[in-house]
C-alpha cells in the first residue's frame, strides 16, 4: 500500500565523513551542487521506494531483520540523484543505519530517534563527477538498517513507512546537463510479521507429554 505525503522541511546535507548538522549558509556547493537548482524546480513525476526486509516473520529465535530502501523513477529518467528523508516503524528497535552508495561523499544515514521507532535526517545521493558518473541502476539501493523486535507476547504486524522530503534524479546520460531534477515525493508502507513465543502454560504440557510417553512401556 502506499500512501503520498507532503514534502516537509528541507536539510542541508552533511560536508564528508561529519556526521552532524550544518547551517544552510554553511552547506559546501561543491559536494552537492543540485541544492539550489532542486530548490527553485517544481515537481515534475513520480517516484517511489521499495522495502526489501532479510526476515518478513520475526520470532524469539529470529528477532532481527535487516531493512534495505530501494529508490526507483520513472523509465523517461536516467538515474538516481539524492533524497531527504525520514524512516519510520510502528514499535521499537531500529539499530546500524547505513548509506549504501558508499563511494559518494556527502550522506548521512540518519539517527535512531530516543524511542527507537525511526530514523530520521536520512540524506542519500550520488554525486556526478568528472572521476566518476552516477550509477543507473533503477531501483537502487540507497540504505539499510537492523529492526529488532523486543515483544513476542502476541502475533502481529510491524509497519514500515517513508516520509520523503525531498527526490532528485538525473535525467541526461551525456552528461551534458548533470543538474539534477526533483521529483514529486511518494511515500509507502510495508510490513512484517511476528510470531508469538510459546506460553509457559503450554510448554509445561508439552513437557508433561514427552515424559509420559518416555515412562510407557514398549
Amino acid at each position: 500500500m502506499t500512501t503520498a505525503r507532503r514534502a516537509g522541511r528541507r536539510r542541508c546535507p552533511l560536508r564528508r565523513n561529519r556526521w552532524r548538522h550544518v547551517r544552510r549558509s554553511s552547506c559546501a556547493p561543491a559536494l552537492w551542487p543540485f541544492i539550489l537548482a532542486a530548490a527553485i524546480s517544481s515537481p515534475a513525476h513520480a517516484q517511489s521506494w521499495e522495502f526489501r526486509f532479510s526476515e518478513p516473520v520475526l520470532s524469539r529465535e529470529t528477532p532481527s531483520t535487516t531493512v534495505t530502501l530501494r529508490a526507483s523513477f520513472p523509465r523517461a529518467d536516467w538515474a538516481f540523484a539524492g533524497a531527504w528523508l525520514d524512516v519510520h516503524a510502528s514499535e521499537p528497535a531500529w539499530s546500524e543505519p547505513k548509506a549504501l552508495i558508499d563511494w559518494s561523499p556527502g550522506q548521512m544515514p540518519g539517527m535512531v530517534t530516543p524511542d527507537g521507532r525511526g530514523v530520521t535526517d536520512v540524506s542519500v545521493g550520488q554525486l556526478w563527477t568528472f572521476a566518476r558518473g552516477p550509477d543507473a541502476a533503477n531501483p537502487i539501493a540507497v540504505w539499510q538498517a537492523t529492526f529488532t523486535a523486543t515483544d513476542f507476547s502476541t502475533a502481529r504486524e510491524i509497519l514500515f513507512s517513508t516520509a520523503t522530503e525531498r527526490f532528485l534524479v538525473y535525467i541526461d546520460p551525456t552528461g551534458m546537463i548533470r543538474t539534477p531534477e526533483p521529483r514529486t515525493p511518494i511515500d509507502i508502507e510495508a510490513a512484517i510479521r511476528v510470531i508469538p513465543a510459546p506460553a509457559p502454560v503450554a510448554l509445561l504440557a508439552l513437557a508433561g507429554i514427552a515424559a509420559t510417553t518416555r515412562r510407557r512401556p514398549h
